[in-house]
């Protein structure tokens, strides 16, 4: 289960091409990862037992645009924590998701983006823009949540 963030531009503007915002990101995390998967469209399309693929005949012209586009996915392993980037393949990018698993601390990771390039955080699950402080508060609230959800899972 991981702690769900997007990334955005402050103002609202675009972030850029797929390929400038994975510039960006690189440079801010040299160890960053990259890796494209096939479409979704693809994979559902190839396997008629995919639970989706009864629906490709309701799907828009948008949905299958954007399912017929390769993933691009970002991956950085620090330390106790690791990030997955995804949500690049629209050209221009508006904005991007970032999935945070482990138990360390990703906010002095996390606030490089802020620092460095500018982009803001924000939770998915509250929708707040999220500053440093928050970050640590949110990050350790949902590792609460996590670990007792997990707790429960065992009983």
């Amino acid at each position: 289960m991981p702690w769900e963030l997007s990334v955005a531009h402050p103002n609202g503007h675009r972030l850029g091409s797929p390929k400038e915002v994975k510039a960006k990101l690189s440079r801010v995390w040299p160890q960053l990862e990259w890796e494209t998967a096939p479409p979704l469209l693809e994979q559902i399309q190839e396997d008629p037992e995919h639970p989706v693929h009864a629906l490709l005949p309701t799907w828009s012209a948008e949905m299958r645009r954007r399912a017929a586009l390769p993933k691009t996915v970002g991956m950085l392993e620090g330390a106790s924590f690791s990030f997955e980037i995804f949500g690049l393949d629209d050209d221009p990018v508006e904005d991007f998701y970032l999935d945070v698993r482990g138990n360390g601390d990703p906010t002095p990771t996390l606030m490089q983006l802020k620092s460095q390039v500018g982009w803001v955080l924000k939770e998915l699950a509250t929708d707040r823009i999220l500053d440093q402080r928050q970050l640590q508060e949110r990050w350790a609230n949902f590792l609460r949540m996590r670990d007792d959800a997990l707790g429960r899972a065992k009983e």
